[in-house]
């Protein structure tokens, strides 16, 4: 019998959550602590519920993220895998440079700054963003580790993790092409920018 039979998410998905690492608002825990505790289920709702609560608040938001431009709720819960609400103190790390990984950050309240890590080893900032900003997404973009590192700047950064669920693009289509014609659309303008500022 399942650990988690009497939620909605499979154990695949819920492993998963266990996998991506622990910045859980709830407390991290391993495959014998579930074992542990598997009567009560309590382990099943904690994530189902956080789960729920971070794609609430991505499809609240969803105006504010670029990479769902021309999107509605049900592609947005297409498309999207994985979300968790996670909060932060000043001066942690959100993901580091060389992480590898797809998690893509959408920052609800507090900030963050953005290092890069240059010749010589040492860390220059170059951007400081606030709530409501996307970070992170270049690592779904282009499959390599990442080139930055990301640090919360304030004692009460929250933000939502969330991954895109490309094994769903059998699915439907429309809502994986919008969702590559807005990141196209973004890093043209990106790259706009720095030749402005160049």
């Amino acid at each position: 019998m399942s650990v988690f039979y009497h939620t909605k998410y499979s154990n695949s998905e819920i492993n998963r959550l266990l996998e991506i690492g622990s910045r859980h608002v709830i407390k991290p825990i391993n495959k014998a602590e579930i074992d542990s505790i598997a009567s009560n289920g309590k382990i099943a709702n904690d994530f189902a519920s956080n789960f729920d609560t971070a794609m609430q608040k991505l499809i609240e938001n969803r105006s504010k993220i670029y990479l769902f431009e021309n999107l509605d709720q049900s592609d947005i819960a297409l498309i999207v895998k994985n979300a968790r609400l996670l909060t932060y103190g000043a001066h942690e790390t959100l993901f580091g440079g060389g992480d590898r990984g797809k998690e893509i950050f959408f920052i609800l309240s507090g900030g963050a700054d953005i290092f890069v890590t240059l010749n010589g080893g040492r860390n220059e900032k170059i951007a400081q963003i606030g709530g409501g900003t996307l970070v992170g997404e270049t690592a779904f973009i282009n499959h390599k580790p990442r080139e930055s590192t990301c640090v919360s700047t304030s004692a009460d950064t929250s933000a939502i993790s969330f991954e895109i669920n490309e094994e769903a693009m059998g699915e439907a289509a429309a809502p994986f092409l919008r969702l590559y014609i807005n990141i196209t659309n973004a890093l043209a303008k990106k790259i706009d920018a720095a030749i402005l500022s160049a």
